[in-house]
C-alpha cells in the first residue's frame, strides 16, 4: 500500500518555470527544488528524490506530495513570483491509494479468457473435423472402392 498522496495543480503558463515548492508552516525545508522548464510528464508512479514531485500534464504542472498533513499551505515560485497552486485530484491515480495498474489487470484477464475461448473453439472445431473423417465423405470412399 501506497504513502498518503496529496496533490496540488497550476495551470498559471509561469508553472512550467517552477524552481521551488515549500510549505508556509515549514518554511526551514523547501518540498522541492527544481530548474525552470525540466518537468516531466506525469505518470502513475513517481520516484520521490525530495517531499514532493513536480509534473506536467496536458499543460497543467502537478505537485504530488507524500506524508504531508491537510493543514499545510504549499506555496509554488519560479524566476522568484510565487504561482497560483491549488488542491486537486492526483495525475494518473483513481484515488489516493489505488494505482491504475489495475487496468493492466484487467486487461491482461481479458486476454487470456479470450484466448481460452479461442482455443477451446478449435479443440472443438477439430474433433468434429476428425470424427466426421478428417474431410472424407463417404461418397468419396465409395467412389475410391475404399469402403
Amino acid at each position: 500500500m501506497m504513502s498518503e498522496m496529496i496533490c496540488y495543480n497550476s495551470s498559471d503558463p509561469a508553472a512550467v518555470n517552477a524552481t521551488l515548492l515549500y510549505s508556509q508552516q515549514h518554511d526551514s525545508k523547501n518540498l522541492w527544488e527544481g530548474k525552470p522548464n525540466s518537468l516531466p510528464v506525469c505518470s502513475a508512479s513517481y520516484d520521490f528524490v525530495s517531499q514532493c514531485v513536480l509534473c506536467c500534464l496536458l499543460q497543467v504542472v502537478y505537485a504530488v506530495c507524500r506524508n504531508l498533513t491537510e493543514e499545510e499551505r504549499v506555496v509554488m515560485e519560479g524566476d522568484g513570483v510565487r504561482i497560483d497552486i491549488m488542491r486537486s485530484e492526483c495525475p494518473g491515480y483513481d484515488s489516493a491509494d489505488s494505482a491504475p495498474r489495475h487496468r493492466y489487470v484487467t486487461a491482461f484477464v481479458f486476454i487470456v479468457f479470450i484466448l481460452i475461448i479461442l482455443v477451446l473453439l478449435a479443440v472443438c472445431g477439430w474433433r468434429s473435423y476428425k470424427k466426421r473423417g478428417g474431410g472424407r465423405n463417404e461418397l468419396q470412399d465409395q467412389q475410391n472402392g475404399d469402403v
